[in-house]
């Protein structure tokens, strides 16, 4: 892919200041040049083809909103009993600082008021490898953009949850020719952050040698760190994180990045044996 891209990293803690980097897609690896004022992004395809769904009713009501102690939020997914997956840059003040947002309270299928479990977050993980100023002006660590929170209580028993599905490149290639399974994303986005919206049937476009990939999934900021899943029988498989958005030299939002599942499958289990936590907690 040739040209220059504006590259929003997610940021989808409202209320803050988001940065936007114009970057160019070279060998699969996205260079930062120049840093420009951010405006709202709407990453929408054509038109809008999210819809509300019953975040009472699984998978919905394993996707969650997750507060900060700045009083904006991103989204996350009931991974494990106690613990929930999410965007790394979700737990940073924004414009590459590195002063961390605390996260407080995440709300498992929430819904105007109301919501199916509510759990306050006990500790979390952030990959030593990000960092959130690299991160606004490089895409050298996209793949880093993910973390794990620990519940303190279990509520994906509750909520149900989803597993993680790493990539293999045959399956990536059949999703970008439209011949694999559909993929879906849901996520608390900025212009309806109290009722759960998703996109159902959405496609990956290009997939890159650091584990992310492009998709047109319709996100806005609030979504970053939502879902990107499949159907398989009755288990949903989450196959990416919500990450950032590109943007081309016309001004106009050209492709949704996600970090693929095979970026965090191996951490996932790392994570879970320090902690001493299993499927079954």
């Amino acid at each position: 892919m040739t040209g220059s891209f504006m590259r929003m990293p997610g940021l989808a803690a409202l209320g803050l200041a988001a940065a936007v980097a114009v970057t160019a897609v070279l060998g699969g690896v996205a260079q930062a040049q120049e840093k420009v004022p951010p405006e709202d992004v709407r990453a929408f395809y054509g038109h809008d083809d999210r819809q509300f769904v019953d975040s009472a009713q699984f998978p919905w009501s394993a996707i969650g909103k997750l507060y900060f102690d700045s009083g904006g939020h991103c989204s996350g997914t009931v991974v494990a009993p106690r613990v929930v997956l999410t965007a790394a840059h979700c737990f940073f003040m924004g414009d590459g600082s590195s002063e961390v947002d605390r996260p407080t309270d995440f709300f498992a299928g929430f819904d105007q008021g109301h919501y199916v479990a509510r759990a306050y977050i006990q500790s979390y993980y952030v990959p030593p490898e990000y960092d959130p100023n690299r991160h606004l002006y490089t895409s050298e660590i996209d793949g880093y953009d993910y973390a794990f929170m620990v519940l303190d209580r279990d509520i994906g028993h509750i909520t149900g949850m989803m597993s993680l599905h790493p990539l293999t490149d045959q399956e990536l290639d059949q999703a970008v020719r439209g011949t694999w399974l559909t993929m879906s994303q849901g996520g608390y986005s900025r212009d309806s952050e109290n009722q759960l919206t998703a996109h159902i049937g959405c496609p990956v476009v290009r997939y890159f040698n650091d584990d992310t990939f492009f998709h047109e999934c319709d996100t806005l900021q609030g979504d970053s760190g939502s879902p990107l899943f499949v159907q398989v029988g009755d288990q949903f498989h989450i196959i990416g994180v919500e990450s950032a958005t590109y943007m081309n030299d016309q001004g106009e939002y050209d492709w949704n990045m996600a970090v693929d599942a095979r970026a965090f499958y191996d951490a996932f289990q790392r994570f879970m044996a320090t902690n001493q936590l299993t499927r079954a907690d």
